[in-house]
């Protein structure tokens, strides 16, 4: 496949990716985190020139950092969002000449880098026909569960694989100085993509000459340099709130979180079934020079097929949300092995390791384990050849090897349906809370909730009061003595995590209750209330 063709292919993929992305809910989110994304994108884009800084809420006209929620931090007179900074910075301008719907702009586009990408890469690096890498990236693989999702994840992904490939295509100093600024544009957007690219950069110090190796880390360094520069000016270190944020959560039982982490993303998961497959795949790596342990592998390759295409397995589980990253382990003749697999592989894994070992949390709400994807495109390619080489033998185990391939295929076609349909139906649920909400509020001035996730549903929806974050009855009396004599909605939820009694709220004040909903989804209680003291004017929520 040409460059050509392969840029003809993603452009039909991605087309079809936004036509399914236009028959999404735009203000409906799958977690709270590109919630948090959005409202700091939309803070970027009101004030460009300080495009890092948020607004802390007002009431009267004086800031009350003390109701800012948990995910944003107060700063020297403003706020900043607990999350990487450069995206929503990169995606302002599409949202603020799009709005919401502009926010998908960026990962769709990176779909369809991707996608280039690996068709490039499958074909220069011999590894199987570009087809085959492109098809299995666009139907086999969580890339469109993440391109369908205001997420950086996909963009991150996007700028590594497209610094690979011009490293790939050619060595000229340009293409090399544009590998490491993309590089360093993927640890920006995700910072476990530092370990990825610092385990890429040293495989590529392996095979490039001395003055090109320069050129890549003085380039990688350059693209680093500002963000580096602005975090210690402003926050007196070098990683900034977003990175910072997260690192202290390492502290607390290290050890034990990772052996959690380690099942969690690559285990069983209890099911018998599963842990057999998986040791059936393990003998099969190990003693793949004999047809007896192929076999076992093959055998072992299509029970966890099984098992996923049944949904043994939890969403967050790589094997889960990725069948194809098995047969990455599928077992095949000495000497067939993908040319890859000592340098690239093995930084793959160096990156892996470091991930695990650094992870401030099992990555949450996500369709596989988000924070090693990174690995996903080495992954695919190594199962692109490993299909070739399989499907294409001559031993007497064939039919074994393909019907293990065919098992494999169809699982991770049956995962990616299911990724889209559990994306919809998240997203469905989410815009239908957060317009139950914006018709609630649309003459009130502030909404006071103890629902940490509150502000990050509601960000895509059309709510112009002012969020305030109440931990507690207290915090909540707090605010609404401080906003009183305004109309105010009160949000709160029956689930055990926040369950509180809203009348307690509203003791000591003027307020009293009005209109009450109760709602379906997450079963939040939404409570109008106010101030039965007279009065001309509302403080201003601005």
């Amino acid at each position: 496949m040409s460059s050509r063709r392969a840029w003809v292919a993603a452009i039909g993929f991605t087309v079809l990716l936004a036509s399914l992305s236009a028959g999404l809910p735009a203000d409906g989110f799958f977690a709270g985190d590109p919630g948090v994304k959005l409202i700091a994108a939309q803070a970027a884009w009101e004030h460009p020139l300080r495009p890092l800084e948020l607004d802390l809420p007002r009431i009267n006209g004086a800031p009350a950092p003390q109701f800012l929620s948990p995910f944003f931090v107060h700063h020297e007179g403003h706020a900043h969002a607990i999350t990487s900074p450069l995206f929503p910075i990169l995606s302002a301008p599409f949202i603020g000449f799009f709005g919401v719907r502009g926010a998908y702009v960026l990962p769709i586009f990176a779909f369809g880098l991707l996608l280039v990408c690996m068709g490039v890469l499958a074909e220069r690096l011999r590894l199987a026909a570009g087809t085959i890498g492109i098809l299995l990236t666009a139907f086999c693989s969580p890339m469109v569960f993440y391109g369908l999702e205001y997420w950086e994840h996909l963009p991150a992904l996007a700028a590594v694989m497209a610094g690979v490939t011009l490293l790939a295509v050619g060595r000229t100093g340009w293409k090399i100085a544009a590998a490491g600024l993309l590089l360093s544009l993927a640890a920006l957007l995700r910072p476990e993509g530092v370990w990825f690219c610092i385990a890429g950069g040293l495989a590529a110090m392996t095979i490039l000459p001395s003055r090109s190796r320069a050129v890549l880390a003085m380039a990688f360094a350059a693209g680093m340099l500002p963000i580096v520069v602005f975090n210690y000016l402003h926050f007196g270190n070098l990683s900034g709130v977003h990175v910072s944020s997260n690192l202290g959560a390492l502290v607390t039982d290290w050890p034990r979180s990772r052996i959690m982490l380690l099942d969690r993303w690559f285990g069983p998961s209890g099911n018998w079934a599963v842990a057999l497959a998986l040791m059936l795949m393990l003998v099969g790596f190990l003693w793949g020079a004999t047809p007896g342990g192929r076999i076992a592998g093959y055998f072992g390759l299509g029970l966890l097929s099984t098992g996923v295409a049944l949904g043994w397995l939890p969403r967050e589980n790589l094997w889960a949300a990725a069948p194809t990253a098995a047969l990455a382990l599928a077992p095949v003749e000495p000497g067939q092995g993908p040319s890859i697999a000592r340098a690239v592989g093995w930084a793959t894994l160096l990156g892996i390791v470091a991930v695990i070992a650094t992870a401030p949390n099992d990555g949450g709400a996500q369709w596989g384990p988000r924070y090693i994807l990174f690995a996903a495109p080495v992954l695919l390619l190594v199962a692109a050849h490993k299909i070739r080489i399989l499907w294409t033998d001559h031993g007497a185990e064939r039919w074994f090897a393909r019907a293990a391939v065919v098992l494999v295929l169809v699982a991770a076609l049956v995962t990616t349906r299911a990724a889209y349909r559990e994306l919809r139906a998240s997203k469905r649920y989410y815009s239908r809370l957060a317009y139950a909400t914006a018709l609630a509020s649309h003459d009130v001035s502030f909404i006071v909730s103890n629902i940490w996730w509150f502000d990050q549903i509601n960000a895509g929806a059309a709510v112009n009061a002012t969020f305030l974050y109440a931990k507690d009855a207290a915090a909540a009396q707090a605010a609404l003595r401080q906003t009183s004599p305004a109309t105010v909605l009160l949000a709160t939820s029956e689930e055990s995590e926040f369950l509180t009694t809203l009348g307690a709220w509203a003791e000591g004040t003027c307020y009293v209750n009005k209109d009450r909903q109760e709602l379906a989804e997450r079963r939040v209680v939404l409570q109008r209330v106010e101030c039965n003291v007279a009065t001309t004017a509302r403080p201003s929520a601005r």
